[in-house]
This record gives structure tokens, sequence and C-alpha cells, in this order.
């Protein structure tokens, strides 16, 4: 499904090894990465891209519906993360991402969030080709 054809938005999911952190449609998405700050608007060029250490910045728009998360329209969500991959296709933007939280999940949450970022690349490295 084509996400934000009239409604300049994207499709978000943010997900770590527990659960879904964030799902829904938003206006722009700040990524920390390994080069620097990379801002993505609706509808960018596909792309997987490694994460690092950083803030996530998800700015809604004014009355969507169907974002599961705490914060009314408009409303910016910041999600801190140490570590992940972002990968954009279609109108979707799926983020795999370790979640800065308690040190007894570090270990394990490094280790599937690689392994997902290892199951990412087949289909994004075809996307991204042409192929």
């Amino acid at each position: 499904m084509v996400y934000g054809l009239w409604t300049k938005t994207m499709r978000v999911s943010v997900v770590d090894p527990w659960r879904m952190v964030f799902e829904g449609n938003v206006e722009e998405v700040i990524l920390p990465g390994e080069d620097g700050e990379l801002c993505v608007l609706d509808f960018h060029h596909p792309f997987l891209y490694r994460l690092c250490r950083g803030m996530i910045q998800l700015k809604r728009s004014g009355a969507r519906r169907g974002a599961r998360v705490m914060g009314g329209p408009g409303a910016e969500v910041r999600i801190a993360i140490l570590d992940g991959v972002a990968r954009m296709a279609g109108n979707e933007l799926v983020i795999v991402v370790e979640v800065a939280e308690s040190s007894k999940q570090k270990a394990v949450g490094r280790k599937n969030v690689l392994v997902a970022a290892f199951c990412l690349l087949p289909s994004a490295f075809w996307l991204a080709h042409g192929l």
C-alpha cells in the first residue's frame, strides 16, 4: 500500500527486539547516522542506512490517526537509541533499533538488531539497484 499520496505523510514503524516502539504516519523523520543526521520526507528515494547512538525525531502531522504512541496531533516524538538500521521502500520507513534502556537487555538487544539488519539487507540491496 502507498501511504501519503495526498497527505504528505509516510508510514513509519520503529521496532526493537521486544516490541513495537512506534507505528504511524509522520511528515518528517530525522535519523542519527554514522555520517550525521538524515532528514527523511515522504517518497524519499529507497535506502538502507546504518544508525548510531542518538535521538530519532518523528514529526507527526496535524490530525492524523493510527499512531500508537503518547502525544497529541502535531506532537514530536523522540526515541533514544543505541544502534540500528533504517530502510525506506515505497513510502514506508522501517527502523529496527536497540532502544536505550536497561543494561540487562543490551547484550541480547544488540545481537537481535544486527540479525534484523542482516535480514533487511538483501531486499534493500536489490531494491536500490533496481533488480
